[in-house]
């Protein structure tokens, strides 16, 4: 958020928008970058952005170690756990996940996962509370992860929506069918809206056991089972 100096208050930064402690303007993304709503920072257009908070002091917490802790569950190196900024509150990290360089045919099925599946493997784990999260020094407290999708307006411009992936849609507002009209009675006029729906599947042998693993996704759990990364927009 910014503060208006006009309004006297703090105001949302829109999509596309970042600010700062004590800004008082949104700040405009990069070209080729995106961010969501109250964002503090920007990612690049090709990755999936995640927004992490930890249970940590801010003025003591090292973020190398955070980083190599990452790498070793992911199976790469902590430079490619690029962490864009980190700001209080416990500890917040905006960060994205670099593709791996220099692969063989003998490294790992995690190893040879892009960036981006990385981080949805990494928000998996999260997600189902895996054993490999309860290896890190840090615990999680909230973890969020974002994309866009382009969109043209009534004018030809062409623009991006800002999704948070797998957000929970508990609060959309529920869809009234077209009621029957009954004798005597008026038709109740409905509108249909059908929501956007992004499917991830991703497959990968585990390190310990030859195994496919699968989670599905409804309305708290996501379908993923590593190695291939799909986004369909309906």
């Amino acid at each position: 958020m910014m503060y208006s100096r006009a309004f006297d208050l703090c105001q949302i930064c829109p999509e596309d928008t970042y600010s700062r402690s004590g800004d008082i303007t949104c700040t405009q993304c990069a070209p080729r970058h995106y961010s969501p709503q109250r964002s503090a920072a920007c990612f690049p257009d090709a990755r999936v952005g995640g927004i992490i908070r930890l249970d940590a002091e801010y003025s003591t917490f090292a973020v190398a170690d955070w980083q190599r802790e990452v790498a070793i569950m992911l199976d790469t190196e902590p430079r490619y756990i690029d962490v864009i900024l980190t700001r209080p509150g416990s500890v917040i990290i905006y960060f994205d996940i670099l593709d791996p360089q220099n692969l063989s045919t003998e490294d790992s099925s995690i190893r040879k996962l892009s960036g981006n599946e990385k981080m949805l493997l990494f928000y998996q784990w999260w997600l189902t509370n895996d054993d490999r999260m309860k290896t890190m020094s840090t615990s999680v407290i909230d973890f969020k992860t974002y994309t866009f999708r382009l969109m043209t307006n009534a004018n030809g411009k062409v623009t991006d929506d800002v999704i948070t992936l797998f957000a929970s849609n508990d609060d959309n507002d529920p869809i009234n069918p077209p009621q029957p009209g009954q004798p005597g009675q008026n038709v109740v006029n409905g509108t249909f809206s059908r929501q956007s729906t992004f499917y991830f599947t991703l497959s990968v042998n585990d390190v310990d056991a030859a195994s496919t693993l699968s989670v599905s996704l409804s309305w708290a759990s996501i379908l993923m089972a590593l190695f291939f990364f799909f986004i369909s927009l309906n």
